[in-house]
């Protein structure tokens, strides 16, 4: 589920300057595929101490640990071919009160609840199941997260928060209430939007959610495609969300009234987060390619908003439009470098005065001599994956002879193998330095970047 439309998302080799500490991590790789657990009552934990419950719907296939590309697994849900009735719904869970790991581990100031996960949105379906993120506090009110209706693929932020809003000071009970935000970032009127977002089938997607324990000021973001989606709650704060903290992240896929067909939803890469910053996401980007030949086409940055405006320094030797972020790949010198960008859009209303922290982002870029090496690229064969940092295979058209010729951007040879009516021969790559490499069998040349 790694694809380059989520490496804006924090979780690459780009940081933030703002303070935060990471509480809960997965990416489910180190899992065995099947059965995420043998326990559907919440009891024992199955893999990576993930717990799953799933009442009178009890089915360990539901919840299983899927294969989705090379190197990289996901966590499958599927719902009920049923209606919603009492125990039907299927939940996945983690503890984020571990007082080593979790929320109580945080630094001084890092005030900012942000969960963040990958998640397939499922081929198109009839199925009336939803599915349901979220973070939970220590009674099981669910404090930030969303809904994502399977048929409609419609989906909807859901927040703890007084109804209708009074002061603090006066309000006794509060409601877990959900709204549909106006995606166009329209607030009308201030109570959510007419146009909620609605996202394609089979959509890899980002989500994004934050809340703050001192403000209760909540966003939505959710990145699809080429574009970034954000909403704030009508008024800016949650009042009832001041002094929340974070218990429980749990995943769940509900029936649906009248449902007769089961849906799958998967989901990756999750990582709750406690920071210091409300809004980081405002000045972040990427690189499409993050090592790039001398010579080569001019690299732009690809920013998570692109209507945020600000400066772009490096070191000497990148030449860098402070602008535009360009970088000129003819007059720029060989070398590894870290890209800033620093946000001038006014961000008052997402920074805490006493937070310290400021719209600062950084990505790292390595330019090398690729001269004297001209990629051919052709049907002989074909390297994969790439990126990569294990092993790379090498995929002949045919059954043949042969020799491959490991090479680095410098043209230093790493390795020759000879090869005997093979098709396939696969090369550890653990050990080299990331960089531009290229493969070459017989005329053809083809690129592959190590990580």
């Amino acid at each position: 589920m790694k694809k380059t439309l989520l490496s804006i998302a924090l979780l690459g080799a780009a940081f933030s300057a703002s303070s935060q500490t990471t509480i809960f991590g997965d990416d489910f790789n180190s899992y065995t595929v099947g059965n995420l657990s043998a326990d559907l009552t919440g009891t024992t934990p199955g893999q990576g101490g993930w717990y799953t419950y799933a009442g009178a719907s009890g089915d360990n296939a539901a919840t299983k640990i899927v294969t989705v590309g090379a190197n990289d697994n996901a966590l499958q849900i599927s719902g009920l071919a049923g209606p919603t009735a009492t125990g039907t719904s299927r939940y996945v869970y983690q503890s984020l009160s571990n007082p080593t790991t979790g929320w109580a581990s945080r630094s001084v100031g890092q005030d900012v609840v942000q969960l963040d996960f990958n998640f397939h949105t499922g081929s198109a379906t009839t199925s009336l199941n939803a599915f349901n993120a979220g973070v939970y506090d220590d009674l099981g009110n669910r404090l930030i997260g969303i809904n994502f209706n399977e048929k409609t693929k419609t989906i909807i932020g859901l927040a703890y928060y007084e109804f209708p809003p009074v002061a603090p000071a006066t309000t006794s009970t509060f409601s877990l209430a959900a709204w549909q935000l106006d995606w166009d970032q329209t607030l009308n009127g201030g109570n959510g939007g007419a146009t909620p977002l609605v996202l394609a089938a089979d959509e890899l997607v980002h989500i994004s959610v934050l809340y703050s324990t001192l403000t209760g000021k909540i966003r939505f973001v959710v990145f699809h495609g080429a574009n970034m989606s954000t909403v704030d709650y009508a008024g800016s704060t949650s009042t009832a969300l001041v002094g929340k903290n974070p218990d429980e992240l749990t995943f769940y896929v509900s029936a649906g009234t009248g449902n007769t067909v089961s849906g799958t939803v998967s989901i990756d890469d999750v990582v709750v987060r406690a920071q210091s910053c409300f809004n980081p996401e405002i000045a972040e980007f990427s690189f499409e390619d993050d090592n790039v030949c001398i010579g080569s086409a001019n690299v732009t940055p690809i920013q998570a908003d692109p209507a945020v405006t600000g400066v772009y320094t490096s070191t000497a030797g990148l030449v860098i439009d402070a602008a535009s972020g360009v970088i000129n790949l003819g007059t720029s010198t060989v070398g590894s470098y870290n890209v800033k960008f620093t946000s001038t859009a006014s961000a008052t209303a997402d920074v805490a005065a006493s937070s310290g922290c400021s719209e600062v982002f950084r990505q790292s870029i390595t330019l090398v001599n690729c001269a004297g090496i001209e990629e051919v690229t052709s049907a002989n064969f074909t390297v994969y994956p790439n990126p990569a940092n294990d092993v790379v295979t090498v995929s002949l058209a045919d059954n043949t002879n042969g020799s491959i010729v490991l090479t680095s951007a410098d043209g230093k040879v790493i390795e020759t193998r000879n090869f005997t009516n093979s098709s396939v021969e696969s090369f550890d790559v653990k050990s080299l330095t990331s960089g531009v490499y290229f493969f070459q069998v017989g005329n053809t040349t083809q690129k592959v970047i190590i990580k």
